[in-house]
């Protein structure tokens, strides 16, 4: 399990052995708009998908080290992954209001969607 704890760290639960794994930098609170970012797994369970200042990270939970860190350009403010773990849906609705899709295999943009009308939660 994944927790924000203020604005700027994340802890990870291991709940079956009820103990305290690792925490480390991360945002999961947009601070002057209220809304929670959300903090994703991987379908596998293997990696842990949050957001960074105007960046997305991959972190291996095995290694509890960020793999690889995803460029945005923009203030993610919500984010979802496809029910097949193959692309990240990364959205801003502040000033930008786009949708960035990334192919988590590579890691690489693959769509932006501008003026995609994104709505806070």
């Amino acid at each position: 399990m994944a927790v924000g704890v203020g604005a700027d760290k994340i802890k990870l639960i291991d709940l079956e052995k009820q103990e305290f794994l690792h925490e480390f930098e991360g945002r999961c609170y947009q601070w002057g708009k209220g809304s929670i970012i959300d903090i994703l797994f991987t379908p596998d369970s293997k990696y842990v998908v949050y957001r960074w200042e105007e960046s997305i990270r991959i972190m291996s939970i095995e290694k509890l080290e960020v793999e690889k860190e995803l460029e945005c350009h923009f203030e993610p403010s919500c984010l979802e992954m496809s029910m097949d773990g193959k692309y990240l849906a990364v959205g801003s609705y502040q000033w930008t209001d786009k949708l960035s899709v990334f192919n988590m295999e590579t890691k690489e943009l693959v769509q932006t969607i501008k003026d995609a009308r994104i709505a806070h939660h």
